[in-house]
């Protein structure tokens, strides 16, 4: 089975139920021979006080993060194309950074977790898969925490080692 995906960009927020979204990722990287794009947006919260040291903050938070990720496409990614990305956010605007990183590298699909949150969750702190589905330019593919049991199954249909 062949997809039209090239580019595929992960977002990432460097916790345990991102798993499932990077081995789909890889998967799919190494079925397509396709780059996989890992970014993480460093949101910013507001600070009062003097505005070099909320500048080094960032600079401190940006190269740790940039880091950590260079370290998880070494460990998960080992052999694919992969290249790592920040941004910085602050509150309510981490979707638009991840959009704005998709439109810049032209990519042809999103694929990240979500948290499924619902109810007043859902209604306080939005959902940025949500916000990411609505205005994506390309094709976004989520996955629930729901989607671990099923994770597996799926990988060994995608490397042809079941029938879909």
């Amino acid at each position: 089975m062949s997809y039209p995906f090239r580019k595929i960009l992960c977002p990432v927020q460097f916790d345990e139920s991102e798993q499932n979204a990077l081995d789909l990722a890889a998967q799919m990287a190494k079925d397509i021979d396709a780059t996989i794009y890992l970014l993480h947006v460093v949101l910013i919260l507001p600070r009062i006080g003097a505005p070099d040291a909320m500048e080094a903050s960032q600079g401190r938070t940006g190269d740790d993060a940039r880091l950590r990720l260079q370290k998880l496409a070494d460990d998960r990614l080992a052999g694919l194309k992969s290249e790592v990305i920040t941004r910085v956010a602050g509150p309510g605007e981490v979707a638009r950074a991840v959009l704005e990183v998709a439109t810049e590298l032209d990519t042809d699909l999103i694929l990240l977790k979500t948290h499924g949150r619902t109810g007043l969750a859902h209604f306080i702190m939005g959902s940025v898969a949500e916000q990411i589905v609505r205005r994506a330019h390309c094709a976004v593919l989520t996955l629930t925490s729901a989607a671990k049991e099923r994770h597996s199954g799926l990988s060994a249909r995608l490397s042809g080692g079941g029938r879909a």
